[in-house]
């Protein structure tokens, strides 16, 4: 069969239109860059909320999005932070809760090795705060007496546990008794 310019005119046109639609498919499930992914948007409110950079390490939904997160300057400090479902607002984060468990593992960590050699401490700090005031100290600053003072001033409670590891094979009969 010959074709005529007209049907050659027509071809083209559907082939012009099938791609297109298939680049539009593509651009839906991919993003291609017009949206935000929810990891882009978290990483967006953590950075409003706490004034410095962040990645995200995973994440997974389950209604709402979950996801371990760390600084960009610290990529050893995980911690774990909540949205609702579209990444549009922080249910609840720890990374407060986990700089002073930091702190607070550097600071006893040392006599819990000297009194158990081949031990270390873990701690564990509870409570989440989905609302850091404006007055609350920026991570860098923040201590233990801040985070329970916020806790008591605006009644809520907390545990902090105090992990501790040992490794008998290390320690000596005296310290077993």
């Amino acid at each position: 069969m010959i074709q005529t310019g007209k049907m050659k005119q027509r071809k083209n046109k559907r082939n012009l239109l099938i791609v297109s639609v298939l680049l539009l498919a593509l651009c839906f499930v991919t993003g291609c860059g017009l949206f935000k992914s929810d990891t882009e948007q978290l990483k967006d409110l953590l950075e409003d909320k706490y004034g410095e950079k962040f990645e995200i390490k995973s994440y997974y939904y389950d209604g709402d999005m979950w996801a371990m997160c760390y600084p960009v300057n610290d990529p050893t400090l995980l911690f774990q932070a909540r949205t609702d479902e579209h990444a549009e607002r922080i249910k609840h984060d720890y990374y407060l809760q986990n700089i002073v468990a930091r702190q607070v593992e550097e600071e006893y960590g040392p006599l819990v090795e000297q009194a158990f050699p081949g031990s270390y401490l873990s701690v564990d700090i509870s409570h989440t705060l989905s609302s850091v005031p404006e007055t609350f100290p920026r991570a860098d600053a923040v201590t233990l007496d801040d985070i329970m003072q916020y806790y008591s001033e605006n009644d809520i409670s907390s545990d902090i546990v105090l992990n501790i590891f040992v490794d008998t094979t290390q320690m000596s009969e005296d310290n077993i008794a």
